[in-house]
């Protein structure tokens, strides 16, 4: 495990690999991904991309991320084009602390974070969630939308172990008590970041 490979970093390289043909007019809409095996970040990780169908308003595509000729990573996602829709949000019950940038410090892939930690336990000893964190992006990458889905869905397995609503501790002996096996993210708009954005997911 000492050489494994971030599973985000496979999400954000499969949205790369996919986009790079995307459908004209069109951008990511939709993934839904399986990770398959552990994969070693010293080794080559060959993209197969496959178109499925490119109707008028979606088109579907199918990637197969694959180390040493064994599927390590498997995608299943839509485009769309973008047009009048709903625009919503969850409210939380828990306020989200202010940014404290004398605690920033370096993140993954050029992000920068700020850990608040996990929100106040209910009583039932469950969190609203057990991993919050501002971070941002200290520099431009310019406006490609493709560019910016593919560092969102990076980030969006950023998350610590995923195993909302209970807080589940590393153990020395053990390591971590869950994985995550299956990715699903929606993109309702396309990802803006710019180098002054300011993120920070549930």
């Amino acid at each position: 495990w000492d050489d494994a490979m971030f599973g985000g970093s496979i999400v954000g390289q499969s949205i790369t690999a996919v986009t790079r043909d995307a459908p004209e007019h069109k951008r990511l809409h939709s993934l839904h991904a399986y990770f398959l095996r552990p994969v070693n970040g010293t080794t080559p990780v060959d993209y197969l991309v496959e178109p499925i169908r490119d109707g008028r308003a979606y088109a579907q595509g199918r990637i197969t991320a694959s180390q040493n000729g064994k599927a390590v990573f498997d995608v299943m996602c839509s485009f769309t084009s973008d047009g009048e829709g709903y625009l919503y949000d969850l409210p939380h019950t828990n306020d989200v602390p202010l940014l404290d940038e004398t605690s920033t410090e370096p993140g993954l892939a050029g992000f920068e974070a700020n850990y608040i930690g996990p929100s106040e336990q209910r009583a039932d000893g469950t969190y609203e969630s057990t991993e919050r964190k501002w971070f941002r992006l200290p520099t431009d990458i310019g406006d490609d939308v493709h560019l910016h889905t593919a560092y969102m869905g990076m980030a969006s397995d950023w998350t610590g172990l995923g195993s909302r609503p209970l807080k589940m501790e590393f153990e020395p002996d053990r390591g971590f008590p869950v994985a995550n096996l299956d990715h699903a993210l929606w993109f309702h708009s396309p990802p803006v970041l710019t180098a002054c954005n300011l993120l920070a997911p549930p």
